[in-house]
């Protein structure tokens, strides 16, 4: 039985993982620690049932990395404690530099370049807890129909936490500080931008 820890719930992946994790036996999920920056219906709703892109270098950086950083620097004394040391960062195959040519078109620089960020944050800590048995991940989700997403993504946000979810679970020690690219079945080798196949994400 796991305990799971996921920041930014009130919409989108987050609140999906949320729902996903809920819906799954106690045998394997025991406790769901799901925070958000304000109250949200929706995360009300599920708590009781269940026991625009900004372009402000600044703001958008403090979101990603920053924030990212204080949260996992203010668990690690939670963390030592566990007897899987696991730690999932969301990502994007849009920080990626080597696939930069790629989304060249799309209008997000501070995303990319503060996920970017989050990449280099994430192996940064892989490097210095490994001794401590700790594995760290980055993992990009898909393009997600979230409000930050829109209506023309390419998948809904259930099934990118599912994705999510099967990754967490399968990681390994071997893994650390590796940014992973989640799978869906079909979208192996999808003509768009976009391919959901499971693999390690370029840096």
């Amino acid at each position: 039985m796991s305990t799971y820890l996921i920041t930014g719930t009130s919409r989108g992946l987050g609140l999906a993982l949320v729902r996903h994790l809920a819906s799954l036996p106690s045998s394997s999920v025991g406790t769901i620690f799901a925070t958000s920056r304000s109250e949200h219906p929706s995360l009300q709703e599920l708590s009781q049932q269940s026991d625009r892109i900004q372009d402000d270098l600044t703001e958008v950086f403090h979101t990603n990395v920053t924030g990212v950083h204080n949260v996992t620097r203010a668990f690690l004394p939670l963390l030592r404690e566990g007897q899987r040391k696991l730690v999932v960062n969301i990502s994007t195959t849009l920080g990626s530099m080597t696939l930069a040519p790629v989304y060249k078109l799309s209008p997000s620089p501070a995303y990319k370049i503060t996920k970017a960020a989050l990449n280099m944050l994430t192996v940064q800590y892989a490097q210095d807890y490994e001794s401590e048995g700790f594995t760290f991940l980055a993992v990009s989700p898909g393009w997600l129909q979230t409000d930050a997403g829109g209506s023309r993504a390419d998948l809904p946000p259930a099934t990118g936490a599912k994705a999510v979810i099967d990754i967490v679970q399968k990681a390994t020690p071997s893994q650390n500080g590796k940014a992973l690219n989640i799978h869906v079945p079909g979208w192996e080798e999808n003509k768009g931008l976009n391919q959901y196949d499971g693999k390690e994400v370029p840096w």
